[in-house]
Order: C-alpha cells, then sequence, then structure tokens
C-alpha cells in the first residue's frame, strides 16, 4: 500500500475526530467578508477540511491518490506549491507546531499493519452490492464492509516475527 493511498484515505477515516481550536490573536477576515476579533474561539474538523474543493479539487469528495503526484504537464514549483497547500490543509494529524508528535510512529505502523494483514490473508467481500454505512462517534464505525479472510497458502501466524518469537508462541507463554 503505497503512501498516497493512505495519505488520502485518512480525511475520510481521521483519527482525530474533535474540533482543532485555535484562538485569532488579533480582528481576522475571513474568506467571505466577515470579521472576526481577536480572541475567538474558531474550530476546524479534520474530515471537512480535507474535503476542501479550493485545496484538494473538484474532486475532492472522490478517493483520488493521484492528487498526490507531479502531472506530466505541471510545472515543478507549481507541484511543490500545491503539495505545500494540500499537506497544510491535511490535517489528520495537525500541521506546524501543534502536529502530532507521534506522527510518524502512528504512519509506519498503518503501513506495517496493512503489508502484514493482506499479505498473510486473501480478503473477499461478502456483499459487493451493498453501500457501506461510515459514523463517527468516539471512534469510526462502520458497517455494510463484512468480509470473508483466508490464510494465504502457506501463511500462518507462526510466518510473523523471528524465529525466536515463533519458539516462543509454540512454547506458549513464561509463567
Amino acid at each position: 500500500m503505497s503512501d498516497r493511498r493512505v495519505r488520502e484515505a485518512l480525511p475520510y477515516h481521521s483519527p482525530f475526530i474533535g474540533l482543532m481550536e485555535r484562538e485569532t490573536p488579533s480582528a481576522v477576515e475571513m474568506p467571505d467578508g466577515r470579521r472576526l476579533s481577536g480572541g475567538v474561539v474558531v474550530g476546524m474538523h479534520a474530515k471537512l477540511v480535507g474535503r476542501n474543493k479550493v485545496v484538494f479539487g473538484e474532486d475532492a469528495d472522490a478517493f483520488n491518490p493521484l492528487r498526490w503526484l507531479a502531472r506530466q504537464v505541471e510545472a515543478n514549483e507549481k507541484f511543490e506549491a500545491c503539495l505545500k497547500a494540500i499537506n497544510m490543509a491535511h490535517s489528520s494529524f495537525n500541521f506546524g507546531p501543534r502536529s502530532c508528535i507521534g506522527k510518524h510512529i502512528v504512519e509506519m505502523e498503518i503501513h506495517k499493519f496493512f503489508f502484514t494483514l493482506f499479505g498473510l490473508l486473501e480478503s473477499r467481500f461478502v456483499r459487493l452490492e451493498e453501500l457501506w454505512i461510515p459514523r463517527q462517534h468516539v471512534v469510526h464505525k462502520q458497517s455494510g464492509m463484512d468480509m470473508y479472510l483466508t490464510w494465504r497458502n502457506s501463511k500462518s501466524l507462526a510466518n510473523l516475527g523471528t524465529s525466536s518469537t515463533k519458539a516462543q508462541i509454540a512454547s506458549g507463554p513464561k509463567v
């Protein structure tokens, strides 16, 4: 699973579901012309910021991992500016000085989990025609995504880890 697919999926299932609040330092004019005085608390929701059509394009609501790649007809400077804007708006882990300090560890774990899961197991949807229904509560819950999981040829839990880990699995826990 490539980095761009993970980055594209995160706004849909952001690990942070609260409002990322900021306080205006002084009077600020909003894009629509309204003015906010200093000291006003403004909140942004990662799911909405990650679907901003000004930043992500007209297909902001669509899953499009190609948006993270430069187009052949696009100048490198334009792509770098676009990528910077996308990274700032991609607020699953926040950005800048308020960025999550564990962001890189979490991203590594996401990649590790999916490579391991799909390397060991073969997945098949139970009902392809059924729509998935995502719901956001304290954690994300999704229904309608039932799958059959089967071990790939010659794969099992014993394939994980080093030989010492396999020996511990075989001998059971130490008391």
